[in-house]
């Protein structure tokens, strides 16, 4: 399912031929763009070794990200997705978080391509227990197609060594320089290590509908 759906939007993105809207197309020099995405529902499925749980996300999970041209279709980006659940399995609840510093480099006025870095934690909130950190690289595919008067669609595409990382989401354009965004991501990070003596490797799936805010200037 996972990899129609990534074909999919690569195909979307590949074929679009308007850039307009999220994510920010215009690269030149400062040209910087600002989300801001509450995930009220980023549900979070938790494994480790035979333990699993399915944990319902805490309201106001919150995803951000800036994206600022360097000019000469280039780009620099950061991003960053909190997911906490409420009390769950064993009655604690957990917090996943990730983030990522990612080059971009335009391929077309509304397609680009991008390689970085990938770091995901996944933490006890209750006991305090960190059951490590996973770093790795990452790759991927952004872009946007108009598909109505103000309004487009988008999608983000991150893979790499035990992750992926898929966003696709519309955005409606309220006014000069801002715009609303309705979106849907799935985070899924294998191999994440536990602290020593803790046992084997964790992984976790954080996914769920977002809305928020873009701010370009």
């Amino acid at each position: 399912m996972y990899k129609k759906t990534a074909t999919l939007i690569s195909a979307m993105l590949l074929i679009s031929s308007v850039g307009f809207a999220s994510p920010l197309n215009d690269y030149s020099a400062g040209k910087t763009a600002i989300d801001l995405t509450v995930r009220s529902n980023a549900d979070i499925n938790w494994v480790d070794g035979g333990a699993s749980a399915d944990l319902t996300g805490k309201s106001g999970n919150l995803d951000w990200s800036i994206t600022t041209g360097l000019g000469n279709k280039w780009a620099i980006q950061f991003r960053q997705f909190n997911a906490e659940s409420k009390i769950g399995l064993w009655d604690d609840a957990w917090k996943t978080k990730s983030q990522e510093v990612n080059v971009l480099y335009q391929l077309d006025k509304n397609v680009s391509a991008f390689v970085g870095s990938f770091r995901a934690s996944n933490n006890n909130i209750t006991t305090g227990l960190n059951t490590g950190t996973k770093s790795t690289a990452q790759f991927g595919l952004i872009g946007s197609t108009k598909i109505a008067e103000n309004t487009a669609l988008y999608g983000i595409i991150g893979l790499g060594s035990g992750i992926r990382n898929l966003e696709v989401g519309l955005s409606y354009e309220v006014a000069r320089n801002l715009e609303l965004n309705l979106s849907y991501r799935s985070l899924k990070v294998t191999g994440i290590p536990y602290g020593p003596g803790w046992g084997p490797n964790s992984e976790y799936t954080a996914k769920g509908l977002g809305y928020g805010l873009t701010y370009k200037f």
